[in-house]
């Protein structure tokens, strides 16, 4: 389901105006509004869990001799630190250096990098599982990484900005424990 289809599945059941893929761009008002709810929620559940299956995510990090710290992909949230593991370079060149040796040992920074020690002494490929954190849907056609069958919580979750947004105590309480009921069975 995209986020056109999200969207209007929100505005539906507030019974207001859906919007097109033509005017979806130029919303305006509550249809705006529900947008921006619609992504809030699907960052509530992506937060809601630390390591969700649908958000995890394989990357790797080719190393350089003498380089011991590397960047992270964007967009990640944790590292499997535990699923870390090495595959050589096929060519075995052998760099004579100090304190250079094949890496053993990872760790993770408080500048989202990864380590590794001893320091490479040649080019490696580490492959590692991390998992992913939500990027802002914008797009009418864009889909959020969320399996469809979950999407009736984000619909749940965004009545509930909505029914905030109106001062609907009742309302939002009741889509509250909604939403907490569907996070408890997605676990």
């Amino acid at each position: 389901m995209d986020f056109l289809a999200i969207t209007n599945k929100v505005l539906r059941s507030l019974n207001e105006v859906e919007l097109t893929a033509a005017n979806f761009a130029n919303s305006r008002g509550i249809q705006t509004a529900v947008k921006d709810f619609v992504n809030r929620s699907i960052n509530d559940i992506y937060t809601s869990e630390l390591e969700w299956p649908f958000l995890h995510a394989d990357g790797t990090v080719t190393t350089v001799a003498g380089t011991a710290e590397y960047a992270l992909v964007s967009g990640y949230k944790s590292v499997d630190v535990d699923t870390v593991y090495l595959i050589e370079a096929s060519t075995d060149v052998k760099v004579l250096s100090y304190n250079r040796a094949k890496p053993e040992y990872v760790y993770l920074t408080q500048d989202d990098k990864i380590g590794f020690t001893p320091i490479p002494d040649k080019e490696y490929t580490i492959y590692y599982e991390y998992w992913q954190t939500h990027t802002d849907l914008s797009a009418s056609t864009d889909t959020p990484i969320l399996p469809d069958r979950y999407q009736d919580t984000v619909v749940s979750r965004a009545e509930y900005y909505v029914h905030q947004l109106r001062a609907d105590l009742q309302a939002t309480s009741m889509k509250h424990g909604e939403y907490k009921e569907r996070i408890a069975r997605m676990r």
